[in-house]
């Protein structure tokens, strides 16, 4: 990859953090500005919870989006039937994580009559179901 491919590959991969970002940005506004100001200790303590908790989960569907950008795609993947799959194409699920209700993208490899298999699943150690 050339030094230039990997500088536009950063850049995008530093986007997927952007919604985190600006979360993170309008809760430190929302504790800067004077309203907060008037708020009771527990109503400053619920706002940063709810606001950060968003932070987080927006940090987390990110890092999500990265690992899957990041993914290889294959010519195929072999599953522990020793059944080749050759038909790729990218498929989303969701997932609940202890931040609230995440999307995850990933590559799926599939064959005629057999089920798809998405080997990010097994690198995430995902759960069958997504809640």
């Amino acid at each position: 990859m050339t030094e230039v491919a990997l500088r536009i590959a950063e850049a995008e991969a530093w986007d997927q953090f952007s919604d985190a970002q600006q979360q993170f940005e309008a809760m430190v506004r929302q504790l800067h500005f004077t309203p907060a100001h008037s708020m009771s200790h527990s109503e400053v303590e619920r706002l940063i919870q709810k606001e950060g908790s968003e932070v987080l989960r927006r940090l987390f569907e990110a890092h999500l989006t990265l690992r899957a950008m990041e993914e290889p795609v294959g010519a195929s993947v072999s599953g522990a039937d020793g059944v080749e799959r050759t038909h790729h194409r990218r498929l989303g699920r969701g997932l609940m994580s202890l931040f609230g209700p995440v999307r995850v993208e990933r590559m799926a490899y599939g064959a005629r009559g057999e089920q798809s298999l998405c080997p990010l699943d097994g690198e995430l150690n995902l759960p069958r179901e997504g809640y």
